[in-house]
């Protein structure tokens, strides 16, 4: 069983919200669910959490400190 991207982390501390979008943008990955901003991070879902089995969420960090939320899907 595979792992697919839930979501795209970008810290604060690293983007601007624009420049955030724009990279999200730039790298293909999707927008139409908005965007989560939090204290410290801008979170763009890239699926809904509930397609996801709770227990198999991993973080892989990227080269320039973006975070990707992978999981397992449920089996439908």
């Amino acid at each position: 069983m595979s792992y697919y991207i839930q979501s795209v982390v970008i810290p604060k501390r690293i983007m601007t919200k624009t420049n955030a979008t724009k990279w999200i943008k730039q790298h293909n990955y999707n927008i139409d669910y908005g965007i989560d901003i939090k204290k410290n991070v801008y979170r763009y879902r890239q699926a809904m959490p509930n397609l996801f089995i709770k227990t198999s969420y991993r973080v892989k960090t990227l080269y320039n400190g973006v975070e990707l939320v992978l999981a397992k899907l449920k089996i439908i």
